[in-house]
């Protein structure tokens, strides 16, 4: 039964292929689900698999998220054509910010 499969840090080491350091890292920080049984620490498969699924980020979400960063970084940013004819990202200066001649 997968379900009741347990991994220790080694085998989920090998498993996710992530050094044993950066398990114990996460461990600390309650990063991972994981059980303590008598002092021992083992990560059910079937919670790792799932937790490793949520941590899976689609391409459209990080580009969302990249240009929300750029807005909170530049405020005065604003996308405009190029020479070119395709669209850019036009800083404003300081004096057009300090005026509001945006």
């Amino acid at each position: 039964m997968k379900d009741s499969k347990f991994f220790s840090i080694k085998e989920l080491s090998s498993y996710i292929g992530i050094k044993p350091k950066t398990i114990y890292s996460w461990l600390g920080k309650s990063v991972i689900p994981h059980y303590r049984i008598q002092g021992l620490i083992r990560f059910k498969v079937q919670e790792i698999d799932n937790w490793l699924k949520s941590c899976h980020k689609r391409e459209d979400d990080l580009i969302s998220k990249k240009n929300n960063r750029l807005e909170d970084d530049f405020p005065s940013a604003t996308i405009q054509p190029t020479d070119d004819g395709k669209p850019g990202l036009k800083l404003a200066s300081r004096k057009e910010v300090a005026y509001g001649n945006l």
